[in-house]
C-alpha cells in the first residue's frame, strides 16, 4: 500500500494533493496512544512530513526575494530559537530545495505571546515566499490569532489598510482563498472547516474550553466576595 492510499483510507489527508498554500490541521485530542482521537491525524502528518518534504517532480519553488528572507529571519529573531520548529524553519530558509515546510505543534515551548508570534511568522511565509506550509496545532492562542490574520486579509482585499493595529504588517494579512482548514474527528479522520469573514467555524470545543474557565473563574470569585 502506498501513501496516497494509505493516507485515503479513514477519511485521512494527502496533503500533496490539497492546492492551497497554508493548510491547517486542528486537533483537541490526545497524541499519547493508538485509541487517541488524533492518532492518525499526528501518525500521517509525520509520514507526509518525511516522505514529501522536500522536492516533487524536480520542480524547484522560485527563490526567496534577500527583502523577504530578512523580513523572516527577522521575524525568526522574536521567537525562541532553539524550538524544534524554529530551527527546522531557520534551517529551511537557508535552504531552497524544498516546496513545503510541514510544522507539527508549532506552539510547542512558546509562551502566549510567543505563540501569537509564530502565527505572524507563519502567514509570513505564506506571503513572501513560494512554499505550500502545512501546520497541525491544538494552540487556542495560534488559532484565533490566525482568525485575525483572516479578517485583516479580508480588510486588506476590500483597500481598507488604515487603522490596522500598530504591530500588524501588511505581509501578516491571510488571503482566504489560500486557505484550507482541517478538524480531526473522534476515531481518525478530518472535516474541513468552513471558513468566513471572521475566521473558522466548527471549532466550538476551543470555545467550550475557554468557557470553562470563565465559569470557574466567576465560581470562585463569588466565593471568595461572599466570604468578605
Amino acid at each position: 500500500m502506498n501513501f496516497s492510499d494509505t493516507l485515503k483510507m479513514k477519511n485521512r489527508l494527502n496533503f500533496t494533493e490539497i492546492n492551497k498554500r497554508l493548510v491547517l490541521v486542528f486537533n483537541d485530542g490526545s497524541f499519547s496512544t493508538t485509541t487517541g482521537l488524533c492518532y492518525w491525524a499526528e501518525k500521517d502528518f509525520h509520514v507526509a512530513q518525511k516522505t514529501h518534504c522536500y522536492l516533487h517532480d524536480n520542480k524547484r519553488p522560485a527563490p526567496i526575494e534577500p527583502a523577504n528572507r530578512q523580513i523572516l529571519e527577522a521575524l525568526c529573531d522574536e521567537l525562541s530559537a532553539d524550538t524544534l520548529a524554529m530551527v527546522k524553519i531557520r534551517l529551511l530558509l537557508c535552504n531552497n530545495d524544498f516546496n513545503t515546510i510541514y510544522l507539527f505543534c508549532p506552539e510547542h515551548d512558546l509562551s502566549p505571546m510567543q505563540q501569537i508570534k509564530m502565527a505572524h511568522l507563519i502567514a509570513a511565509m505564506v506571503n513572501l515566499t513560494a512554499w505550500k506550509v502545512v501546520v497541525m496545532t491544538h494552540s487556542d492562542y495560534l488559532i484565533k490569532e490566525l482568525c485575525s490574520c483572516i479578517m485583516f486579509g479580508d480588510l486588506v482585499a476590500a483597500g481598507y489598510q488604515h487603522q490596522r493595529p500598530i504591530n500588524y504588517q501588511m505581509y501578516f494579512a491571510i488571503n482566504r482563498k489560500e486557505l484550507v482548514a482541517y478538524n480531526a474527528i473522534s476515531g481518525g479522520g478530518f472535516k474541513e472547516l468552513q471558513i468566513n469573514e471572521f475566521g473558522f467555524l466548527g471549532l466550538e470545543h476551543i470555545e467550550r474550553a475557554i468557557d470553562l474557565l470563565d465559569v470557574n473563574e466567576d465560581h470562585f470569585i463569588g466565593l471568595v466576595f461572599g466570604l468578605l
